[in-house]
């Protein structure tokens, strides 16, 4: 065999091999792109089918918000609307069906906070002072334990907050009407709520205030001792007048 005939059968060899291995490789490389093709697939729609979900889930969320704020939107319109035309509390609770409603019954109400932010809107409006709104939702008269599960008690501490809020736009001289009436012990609870706002100036007044009528109650003790009628009448008259402004 000459040497020109091995060389050609030597490269046919080579041809021929690195065709078999190629042809190998190849079928090894669609057996395994075969094998990692189905797992992908399945990730791939579990994904879509995921990402769908949450695309849904992201949508009704949105539109729920809408909702929520269209129908928020309306109904503070809708109370702005009967503080402007001086509607009564009696109109209102029947018109949100609440009239009759006590204890928890109205309290989980969902009209209830409707009703709640008419009377405290309106309270804002007229300027009303804290211890008048006591009176209106009839607190007044109640001790802390009784006060603080009556029905109209979360009304009142949300009408403490929204007019402590806004106290700096009030002349300072209106202080003592607005917040520094009442008695002794609803000024000490009137004051506990008002330092969740954060105003020293009113967390100041406040300490004030109730140190003042203390004092007074102290020396009005000590001036009976006299046994002067006209004094005591002075004292007790001086009392009330710092607490009923």
């Amino acid at each position: 065999m000459g040497l020109m005939t091995r060389s050609l059968l030597l490269a046919v060899f080579v041809l021929l091999t690195t065709v078999g291995t190629l042809t190998m490789a190849t079928e090894n490389t669609q057996i395994k792109i075969s094998n990692v093709a189905s797992p992908i697939a399945a990730i791939s729609t579990r994904l879509l089918r995921n990402a769908k979900s949450v695309d849904d889930d992201v949508t009704d969320s949105e539109d729920r918000g809408l909702q929520s704020f269209i129908s928020s939107l309306l109904s503070t319109r809708q109370i702005n609307s009967w503080i402007k035309a001086g509607k009564t509390d009696d109109f209102v609770m029947n018109t949100l069906g609440l009239t009759g409603l006590t204890g928890e019954k109205l309290k989980n109400n969902p009209n209830f906070k409707k009703f709640q932010a008419f009377q405290v809107g309106r309270w804002l409006k007229e300027n009303t002072p804290t211890s008048s709104v006591l009176e209106k939702l009839k607190l007044n008269e109640l001790d802390y334990a009784a006060l603080i599960t009556a029905d109209g008690y979360n009304t009142y501490v949300k009408y403490v907050f929204d007019l402590g809020k806004r106290a700096n736009k009030y002349n300072i001289e209106d202080w003592p009407t607005l917040f520094g009436t009442g008695t002794i012990e609803q000024l000490k609870h009137r004051a506990g709520l008002l330092r969740w706002v954060h105003n020293e100036d009113l967390d100041m007044f406040m300490a004030s205030t109730i140190r003042t009528i203390e004092q007074l109650k102290h020396r009005a003790g000590l001036l009976r001792w006299v046994h002067n009628e006209d004094l005591d009448m002075f004292m007790a008259s001086t009392i009330r007048s710092q607490q009923v402004l």
